[in-house]
């Protein structure tokens, strides 16, 4: 390490090292989330404050100057001269192809870069929205087919070290400190061997990584070298005479894990079969997009509409865009090509799934519908398609294999096992709740696509069919459905988002191609989810927008009305501010202000107003009566609950109104 670097560590206590930079609080504001990051750069340290302190408020806090973080010429020239690429470590999916690579330089520090999609033979520098794989992940998968063992260790030269002895490891990229869930998904059922490094980070990468195995593997074992020196890797037990038959013996008598009570940041023991879980210990995970604020990787997401409306070709789309790994609409993210799993038993292959795909351009190799034999009471055998959730299980390995990053059930009522109830709110989250935990451990999408209930109002939230426990295990659902402006279009617009603001609502429409329809993307819309259910023609009563304008036209028969209070008595009927506009507009309504500060109001137009017929006065045999039927309206307004209404003999007859 540099004096320069010495000299602000110095200043931060507080600073622990993540691979090869260093976090800290940063003292140039009340900071309770280290969000100071120190890196050691060509030229000097590097500061980053993520709250966004600026340089020189954090030397100054520090009691320093800016001049302090850089290096003297000499030795700004010594680096420059000397930092050159030592070795790089290529990450691999299963099926070999590169996803990503380790560099290491000397002076020793490291960088991470994948390859550019656009540039073939470039590169991008860093890991935004890259899924991470473990390190010689081919050889990894196929040590978990055959039960061989597999050792974990925290550094790529470690791993490349075992290999050479003829031995199965890996790691993950930047070592300790840096599991995720997706790579215990990729070690489930295996038997592995975890070496913690000589120190502090060694011992809780041990326990983190521990712990995440336990529960899926077929064994977890702890294997602590002998006299290895601090800081020491397996790499330095090689080098000072260890041998693959003694590190094989080891490992032999390697322990099971176990967690200990009182490790610093580890989960506490189990008492009574319950194990607590401090949150502040919870490392925080970023969201990882298929499609940016509409389907999260690692969860459920849904598509709902009414039948006709598209949603099973949209969803089709979605696949054949991560097939061939083009960016979706507003997506600001690039993904590679990946594998798509297709749950949907009410579709031919063959006369509609293809045709859409084709039609979207999708990568048909990357694209499968999986299916199960099953015997008759005759012995006869049959295909049937997969279930949610009796079949989950044995999909997971295929997911694990192919690297399957969308899973589409269309539609969940008929992959649902016959057991479960998908109007029972305990039976759908209890299956949902398999479903969900596999795309948490996969990293994959799940797409469900429903649809809409006949009846239950304009929120859209309620709308969707079968039980509510299906939105519930939902982290997106979006609506599809004719835009109000022109039905011969249809908008994607957003019901429920719980891991991002909510997407803005997009337009596209179904343009013939051949026997099938294709997706063409018409840009945003303004319209929200509640405003496309507005529109839809009710059965019984004509469409909202013509009860809206019926509710406007009875509003304003009397003259004109403050706008406030119309938009009062509009949410009172239940009447959306974009459905009572689209009324205004078909009416004609005229908008104006009384007088310079008089509030604005609505009127009918002129053309829509009908003189008012003389007053209809019919006599009986008693005598007759001076009332109208409007004055007679004004007498039966009430106040304090009381009304007041002529004597019976000055009623009249008026069969033409109706009151």
């Amino acid at each position: 390490m540099n004096s320069n670097l010495d000299t602000v560590l110095s200043h931060l206590p507080d600073a622990t090292q993540r691979g090869n930079h260093w976090l800290a609080c940063c003292p140039a504001h009340d900071d309770k989330q280290a969000s100071l990051s120190i890196t050691e750069g060509d030229k000097g340290v590097l500061l980053k404050c993520f709250a966004g302190c600026e340089t020189g408020a954090i030397v100054r806090a520090m009691g320093m100057t800016l001049s302090d973080l850089f290096y003297s010429s000499d030795r700004c020239n010594a680096v420059s001269r000397t930092k050159r690429i030592d070795a790089t470590y290529d990450y691999v999916d299963h099926k070999g192809t590169l996803v990503y690579q380790a560099v290491r330089y000397v002076p020793k520090s490291f960088a991470m870069r994948r390859p550019d999609p656009m540039r073939p033979g470039q590169w991008l520098w860093g890991m935004k929205d890259v899924r991470n794989v473990l390190y010689r992940l081919p050889a990894v998968l196929k040590a978990v087919a055959e039960t061989q063992r597999i050792y974990l260790v925290e550094g790529e030269r470690d791993v490349d070290n075992l290999t050479q002895l003829g031995l199965c490891a890996t790691t993950n990229i930047g070592g300790a400190g840096k599991w995720k869930s997706e790579y215990t998904g990729a070690l489930r059922g295996a038997h592995v061997i975890v070496i913690p490094d000589n120190d502090a980070a060694g011992e809780k990468h041990l326990a983190t990584v521990g712990a995440a195995l336990r529960p899926v593997v077929a064994s977890v074992k702890t294997l602590r070298l002998p006299n290895l020196p601090p800081k020491g890797d397996v790499s330095d037990w090689l080098a000072s005479g260890g041998t693959v038959q003694e590190l094989e013996r080891l490992a032999d008598a390697a322990p099971d894990f176990v967690e200990m009570a009182g490790t610093e940041k580890m989960a506490s023991a189990p008492v009574g079969g319950v194990r607590l879980v401090t949150l502040a210990d919870v490392e925080q995970e970023v969201v990882e997009w298929l499609w940016s604020g509409r389907i999260p990787f690692g969860a459920i997401s849904i598509f709902e509409g009414n039948p006709g409306e598209g949603k099973s070709t949209l969803a089709l789309t979605v696949a054949s865009y991560l097939s061939t790994g083009r960016s979706l609409p507003g997506n600001n993210i690039s993904i590679a090509p990946s594998d798509v799993l297709l749950l949907t038993p009410e579709d031919r292959a063959g006369v509609t799934i293809r045709p859409r795909l084709e039609a979207a351009g999708a990568d048909l190799n990357r694209i499968h519908i999986p299916e199960f034999d099953e015997a008759l009471s005759d012995g006869t055998l049959y295909k049937r398609p997969p279930t949610i959730p009796d079949d989950l299980p044995a999909l997971r390995g295929i997911i694990q294999e192919r690297g399957v990053r969308l899973i589409i059930v269309d539609p969940l009522s008929a992959v649902l096992s016959g057991s479960v109830d998908a109007l029972k709110d305990q039976d759908v989250r209890r299956a949902l709740v398999v479903l969900s935990t596999l795309a948490e451990e996969a990293q994959c999408a799940v797409l469900i696509v429903r649809h809409l209930t006949k009846g239950g109002g304009a929120n859209a939230i309620f709308r969707g069919g079968g039980s509510m426990g299906i939105v519930g295990a939902a982290r997106s659902a979006l609506l599809v459905g004719k835009d109000p402006d022109n039905p011969e279009r249809r908008i994607l617009a957003s019901v429920k988002n719980n891991l991002s603001k909510e997407a803005a609502s997009l337009v596209f429409h179904l343009e013939d191609c051949g026997e099938v329809a294709r997706v063409v993307w018409d840009g945003e819309s303004s319209h929200s989810a509640n405003d496309v259910l507005a529109s839809f023609a009710s059965a019984d009563n004509g469409s909202m927008v013509d009860e809206a304008a019926d509710f406007l036209s009875d509003v304003l028969s009397n003259g004109p009305v403050c706008v406030n209070s119309i938009l009062t008595e509009a949410k009172n009927a239940a009447i959306s501010e974009t459905t009572l506009n689209r009324a205004k507009k078909k009416l004609g309504v005229v908008s104006a202000k009384e007088g310079m500060k008089g509030p604005w109001v609505w009127r009918l137009p002129d053309s829509a107003i009908t003189p008012s017929p003389a007053p209809k006065v019919v006599s009986d045999t008693r005598r007759e009566s001076p009332h109208t039927v409007d004055s007679l309206r004004k007498n039966v307004t009430a106040f304090d609950d009381t009304v007041s209404i002529p004597p019976r003999d000055e009623w009249i007859d008026d069969s033409d109104s109706n009151p």
